[in-house]
């Protein structure tokens, strides 16, 4: 176990010895010793005690907040890394205008090309899907990236290319799941709410790398600088979207794992799993980033271990000043 999820509501996290414990009013939940963790998620109503939070932060286990229908609240690391020279780097490159641009242009190229490798594997088994008008639309997007001026530029390329991209999504959803097309808040519709939930989470797993490797999560180089938003989490987010989250959400729904009786909603609210479910989709996404899944050179790693070695990527661009290179869904089979 390196990933805990904490779900059930009302109830409270202590610590006891080197072991955390979850107890609701009647009962002792989970019983963990804490040098298993690496991460701990809280969703909605959890207590967590100070000294159980002393105790993450000691060992340097991350503690992420979330509320109950899976919007990141904020996060609590272990001790802050030392190493200011990076950061230093990564905020000059940053005022960089070119690096800058072409950085930017590096994560939208991975992007539309992850897009287009996932329509490629669809139609590769339903040959019968029209779908060659939007791969065509967005190869013209990636010819079109090379010229862009600016960031502005860079991101209406994405815009329209994703629209396109999320259209041949639709023929991939072969539910009977209504999907509407991309909505992001409020999701008013299962598939919706589970892409939406699926790129919340695994941005903050993204955000946690950044941070263990001393950069600095909110100071990205695509996504404009905002308060509070941790903008170079999102940058890394656009290459896995159609490599992790995407085929992920397919199969739940494609193979009924997920009915429309997994979720509820209230009149005019965002839908969301219920309690059952829930627990039951945050099982199947460590299932899904623990999987091991083998690259062009014919080694296996897990999707977990390949955002750490991204990660690293970056930095290691970012002290060269060289162009980082996001991940490539085409070399790469899972």
């Amino acid at each position: 176990m390196s990933t805990l999820y904490l779900t059930e509501q009302r109830s409270k996290v202590s610590v006891t010895g080197q072991r955390l414990k979850v107890k609701n009013d009647t009962e002792t939940l989970l019983d963990v010793p804490l040098h298993k963790l690496e991460r701990v998620y809280v969703f909605g109503n959890v207590d967590i005690t100070t000294p159980a939070m002393h105790s993450l932060m000691r060992e340097e286990i991350d503690l992420s907040f979330f509320t109950y229908r899976g919007q990141f609240v904020g996060s609590v690391g272990g001790k802050m890394s030392r190493n200011i020279p990076l950061r230093i780097l990564q905020y000059e490159s940053y005022f960089d205008e070119n690096y800058r641009l072409q950085m930017a242009g590096a994560f939208i190229q991975a992007k539309l090309k992850n897009m287009i490798e996932m329509i490629r594997r669809y139609n590769y088994n339903h040959p019968e899907a029209e779908l060659k008008a939007e791969v065509e639309l967005i190869a013209g997007g990636r010819k079109r990236l090379e010229k862009a001026i600016d960031i502005a530029e860079i991101m209406g390329i994405e815009g329209y290319c994703s629209r396109a991209y999320f259209k041949c999504f639709a023929q991939m959803c072969r539910t009977h799941l209504n999907f509407p097309g991309r909505q992001k808040r409020p999701s008013l519709d299962p598939i919706n709410a589970m892409l939406s939930l699926g790129y919340t989470i695994l941005g903050n797993e993204i955000a946690v790398h950044l941070e263990a490797t001393s950069l600095d999560p909110y100071l990205g180089y695509l996504h404009e600088v905002r308060y509070g938003r941790k903008s170079l989490s999102l940058d890394l987010l656009e290459e896995f979207r159609q490599a992790v989250i995407d085929p992920f959400t397919l199969r739940l729904i494609n193979l009924r794992v997920f009915t429309e009786e997994d979720f509820e909603a209230a009149e005019d609210m965002p839908v969301r799993f219920n309690n059952q479910a829930f627990k039951k989709y945050l099982t199947e996404y460590e299932k899904r980033m623990d999987q091991n899944v083998t690259d062009k050179d014919d080694q296996e790693s897990s999707w977990r271990f390949t955002i750490q070695q991204q990660v690293e990527k970056l930095r290691k661009s970012i002290e060269s000043k060289t162009i980082y290179k996001p991940h490539n869904l085409a070399g790469r089979s899972g």
